[in-house]
């Protein structure tokens, strides 16, 4: 009986810590300096010219937002930086439909030097317009300005899974050696 129980609280703690360490898995990123939710990354790619990536970089913005002039706040040739601010369209389940729930707005900037570039990504933000409803503010907030606890988790996790996703179509195209001459 004895056994039976240490094997029952055992199976218990282990179900808990993995439950634990999945929810950890899944939480936004935030920097310990803003105290906002940021994803940033400095990654190598050998051999890789600042203009060659920048370049990289303004084809990869054409080709994963619909309209890269909509979202494109700075295109510096210069400095070799892109600043865009995508969004995200918010759909959150209720009544076993996924409903419209605004959208999430977020700042995304790329920075490019000689073998190596930068992301960054941060200040998440909830927007309410066009479906009428009220912002539900930065997403660092507890709970979304007049959403559930539930509804406001299930736009941060869509935010999260979106960003994630762009980060690695972003990681390929950088990394992409081949460069078309037609």
């Amino acid at each position: 009986m004895n056994q039976f129980i240490s094997l029952f609280l055992l199976a218990s703690l282990s179900i808990a810590v993995s439950a634990q360490s999945q929810q950890t898995k899944n939480e936004l990123p935030i920097d310990s300096t803003t105290h906002k939710y940021t994803f940033t990354e400095v990654i190598q790619v050998k051999g890789a010219s600042d203009t060659e990536l920048y370049s990289r970089a303004r084809f990869f913005v054409s080709d994963i937002f619909k309209s890269a002039k909509a979202v494109t706040d700075l295109q510096d040739d210069v400095s070799k930086t892109i600043l865009i601010k995508p969004i995200i369209k918010n759909r959150v389940k209720s009544f076993l439909v996924n409903d419209p729930w605004g959208y999430t707005i977020y700042q995304f900037t790329i920075q490019c030097k000689p073998g190596r570039y930068r992301y960054i990504i941060t200040d998440l933000y909830h927007k309410g317009e066009p479906y009428g409803m009220r912002d539900g503010g930065a997403l660092e907030s507890e709970k979304g300005n007049g959403f559930t606890k539930s509804t406001w988790q299930q736009v941060k996790e869509q935010a999260r899974i979106e960003i994630t996703s762009v980060i690695e179509l972003l990681k390929n195209r950088m990394n992409s050696q081949k460069n078309s001459d037609f």
